[in-house]
């Protein structure tokens, strides 16, 4: 049996599909298997992966018509072969030596059940824009989860026994299924990152919608709210209950933390971007709704800053 099983789900992903593949197959660790779901792409993604699969026995893959995400990792993780699940996302890539030093830890860390790395932000064209600032050590990460996602997606090993314990992605949710899984896992296990940046994480203009991170932020605050009132527990947020979190926020001062975080998110997306008075405005917009010391800082850094250093 493989030490790591690899699971990337594939959605028109050709444009970065090469490299999101090769990262994976370069790795100086190569004890794993690579569990790949073609989710029904109509590019060339799917003649890219076969290419693949035809040279390389580690590649298990599958084409099936289009499920969404969050069923394609869940379907992916029931087929595991490995005690360790590896995320990778198609149009990100991996440090060579990712795996062996996230292995080397969780080795001497037997208690850690979930493990991220540090990366770098990277625009479309594969230019590095900036380190992405992770936080590390058990204790801290227990607990400032609750106020933010402190993981890379794309870069986390899971035990698998720890998903077979707790569940894996909650159905529920398109948007924030790997935040509401991680919360899941540090509200039961201890879990850490490694401050090394291993993995490549790429900037996708869609990320600048607002429907995209009124979404991703709606999620983030109804799954922390519950996992508040449900601490040391590894319950699955059910949709009705999602639901009811959801109008209560919309009737409490959270409301405006919400619509403050959507533009802290599209500021901090548009900034990445180096669109610099675009993330001014959208930091103006956060100030209005909530004048915290975060949305204060964004906004008059975004008067000094002119651009992302190189």
């Amino acid at each position: 049996m493989p030490q790591i099983s690899v699971i990337m789900s594939v959605y028109n992903g050709a444009r970065y599909l090469r490299q999101a593949v090769e990262s994976v197959l370069a790795q100086s660790l190569g004890d794993f298997e690579f569990i790949i779901i073609d989710d029904g792409s109509n590019d060339e993604s799917p003649a890219i992966l076969d290419e693949y699969a035809s040279r390389d026995g580690r590649i298990r893959l599958t084409h099936r018509q289009n499920k969404g995400l969050t069923v394609s990792l869940n379907e992916m993780i029931a087929s595991a072969r490995g005690g360790i699940i590896a995320r990778q996302d198609a149009d990100d890539y991996s440090h060579p030596d990712r795996f062996m030093e996230q292995m080397r830890y969780l080795r001497n860390n037997p208690w850690i059940m979930l493990l991220g790395t540090a990366g770098y932000i990277i625009n479309e064209n594969g230019v590095v824009i900036q380190r992405q600032k992770i936080m590390t050590g058990t204790s801290r990460l227990h607990k400032k989860i609750l106020k933010n996602n402190r993981f890379i997606h794309g870069s986390v090993m899971i035990r698998k026994s720890c998903l077979d314990e707790i569940g894996a992605y909650n159905d529920v949710f398109i948007y924030g299924e790997d935040y509401e899984l991680f919360l899941r896992i540090a509200n039961k296990y201890p879990v850490d990152n490694i401050d090394m940046p291993l993995y490549y994480y790429r900037i996708n203009p869609a990320s600048v919608s607002l429907v995209n991170c009124r979404k991703q932020e709606q999620t983030g605050i109804v799954v922390r709210e519950f996992y508040r009132r449900n601490k040391n527990t590894s319950a699955l947020l059910g949709a009705t209950e999602y639901e009811a979190l959801a109008k209560l926020i919309a009737g409490s001062w959270l409301n405006r933390l919400l619509e403050s975080n959507i533009h802290l998110a599209m500021g901090r997306n548009f900034r990445l971007r180096g669109m610099i008075p675009e993330a001014r405005r959208q930091y103006g917009k956060a100030f209005f709704y909530l004048p915290s010391p975060r949305s204060f800082y964004h906004l008059a850094k975004s008067f000094i800053c002119r651009g992302i250093k190189k």
